[in-house]
């Protein structure tokens, strides 16, 4: 139980540290070209079992 309180302490500390880094990443991509900012990914997780996760998007659309 500490161990998962502190994973979700540095986890939320490192979000909010480095959201000024994605919003500027997010503003360039936005104003370099036109689509979405982020995508939505597959993997595959624990036991083969496939999530999705948000991605910023990082080529141009229909590259």
């Amino acid at each position: 139980m500490v161990k998962r309180t502190f994973d979700l302490i540095v986890a939320g500390f490192l979000l909010l540290a480095t959201s000024p880094l994605i919003l500027l990443g997010g503003l360039a991509v936005k104003l370099d070209s036109a689509g979405p900012i982020f995508y939505r990914a597959k993997r595959a997780g624990r036991g083969g079992e496939p999530f999705g996760m948000y991605k910023l998007r990082t080529m141009r659309v229909g590259q």
